[in-house]
């Protein structure tokens, strides 16, 4: 019995020193390490190509403003500032945005003297830092002006950017042909619809003569260089010319699908018999596409203000954030505006080019306030009531600002 138990021991301790005893070291598996989607950050940038800084124009005469705007993720929108009011939004054609989006606004200076010309970038409501330039507004330039016709426009039916002596893109009032311009690169289709096929795209800045239109100028139908006719959303261009006889032209058939129908092939000859009998509910309705519906999500600004002694009016700039709401895109272009009660002085928030289903764009205005009261900042929305949406009466939303004396 002790011989037993004294193997017994042995063989334990051999079995222990088997497992501390390795002929190489054991490495051991490293765990697998997830790999993190990056994270968004920063702002989008956005860089002032023409005109020139100090560029002098004539006052009444189209300046146009092209730029480009670049983020990581995607630029959703570009706005056009002057002297702090808003001239214009233009949107890219891209739901997701795009990462390089080059634009054209066009700005038509009404006073002289000097206007500072502010370009924003946005991803949704993340705003870039402005790129600024300064020009002067003149009742006529040093080189008396251009009234040949010619002024570097080159060919009206061409789809080229037509450069300036500064090498922006010059229009000529002159020329009577009804045209667009193209604010961003703009995608052109066989059909009034981004469900027509896409023939091509114009880059920013061109010029092209519109040949025909939808009954509600939501899309313009164009000619190519290559006398080729497509259609091109209104959204996204800028029209010049006398565009009073362009005619309305029927769009051409809905494209269907290419896709054969198949007919399911019968596994089973057999037909069951019905062990009983009853009413089936009927089947609940295919449900429809909602409309848009565009909201005043929020709106930033001072509460608070002072309007010191002597001075006459006090200034503020505030931010308005519209969201499309609804289950569809606004398909259209659409108007907001600024009201300040009880004053009852309108100012207004610009043209926003199209918003897609849960899309925002953030718009800023200066306001200036005169007298030491309450006054209530209220924002509308498709302030002329373009948009058929879901609802009609959540277009406006207010903010109340407190204008007091200081010392």
């Amino acid at each position: 019995m002790r011989r037993l138990r004294s193997l017994f021991i042995v063989s334990i301790l051999l079995t222990s020193a088997a497992c501390t005893l390795s002929s190489s070291p054991i490495t051991p598996t490293p765990a697998s390490v997830a790999t993190l989607p990056p994270i968004t950050s920063g702002q989008p940038t956005v860089t002032i190509e023409s005109p020139e800084e100090g560029t002098e124009v004539e006052v009444g005469n189209s300046v146009l403003v092209s730029a480009t705007a670049t983020d990581s993720v995607g630029v959703t929108s570009v706005q056009l500032f002057a002297n702090d009011q808003l001239v214009k939004t233009v949107s890219s054609e891209a739901v997701e945005g795009d990462v390089s989006l080059p634009v054209v606004m066009d700005y038509n200076p009404r006073n002289t003297g000097e206007v500072i010309l502010e370009v924003i970038a946005y991803r949704d409501i993340v705003a870039s830092n402005p790129a600024s330039i300064t020009i002067t507004v003149a009742e006529e330039t040093s080189s008396g002006g251009n009234d040949d016709g010619n002024s570097g426009v080159g060919n009206p039916g061409g789809n080229g950017g037509n450069s300036g002596g500064d090498g922006g893109i010059v229009i000529n009032p002159n020329d009577p042909t009804c045209r667009i311009l193209t604010n961003v690169a703009l995608n052109y289709r066989i059909g009034p619809g981004t469900d027509y096929q896409r023939i091509g795209t114009f880059g920013a800045g061109q010029q092209v003569p519109i040949v025909g239109r939808l009954g509600d100028n939501s899309w313009w139908q164009v000619q190519t260089n290559s006398f080729q006719r497509a259609w091109v959303s209104s959204a996204f261009t800028t029209e010049y010319g006398n565009c009073f006889s362009v005619p309305i032209v029927a769009a051409p058939p809905t494209p269907t699908s290419s896709v054969p129908t198949q007919t399911p092939i019968p596994t089973s000859t057999f037909t069951p018999v019905p062990t009983a009998t009853h009413t089936a509910s009927p089947p609940p309705p295919t449900p429809t596409a909602s409309l848009p519906d565009l909201v005043i999500t929020n709106i930033d600004g001072p509460e608070e203000m002072l309007l010191d002694e002597g001075a006459t009016i006090v200034n503020g700039t505030f931010s308005f954030q519209i969201t499309n709401t609804g289950g569809s895109s606004t398909g259209r272009a659409f108007e907001s505006e600024v009201r300040l009660l009880p004053s009852d002085e309108i100012i207004d928030l610009g043209v926003v080019g199209e918003l897609s289903p849960g899309e925002s764009i953030l718009l800023r205005q200066a306001l200036s306030f005169d007298t030491r009261a309450q006054y209530t900042v209220q924002a509308q929305a498709d302030s002329t009531d373009v948009v058929n949406e879901a609802s009609e009466v959540n277009n406006i939303a207010s903010l109340v600002v407190n204008v007091t004396g200081g010392n």
